[in-house]
């Protein structure tokens, strides 16, 4: 039970982190596209902040790798399950053959 807890915990804010990160490089890649010299300048450590970010980029690399890890370790149970349930039964209920 507490291991079902954990993998929900890390797939959730592994696909919200990883979208976050997507639509942030999409937003870079648009304001660099459309801009008149064709980049983007980031500063770091303006405020003392390098630190932070450094803490931050670890534990979200964590929760999308662990995210991911559980990701692939439930398709691959569920791809074993899969195979053992694919019998003319379940092929019955899917087609509404019997009640």
């Amino acid at each position: 039970m507490g291991e079902n807890r954990i993998k929900k915990f890390l797939i959730l804010p592994g696909y919200i982190i990883g979208l976050s990160c997507l639509f942030l490089i999409t937003y870079r890649t648009l304001i660099a596209f459309f801009s008149e010299s064709k980049a983007v300048t980031i500063h770091i450590n303006n405020f003392g902040e390098q630190f932070i970010d450094i803490i931050a980029l670890i534990i979200i690399w964590s929760i999308c790798l662990g995210g991911l890890f559980f990701l692939f370790k439930i398709l691959k149970k569920e791809k074993i399950s899969k195979t053992y349930t694919d019998t003319p039964q379940s092929i019955n209920k899917i087609f509404k053959l019997e009640d």
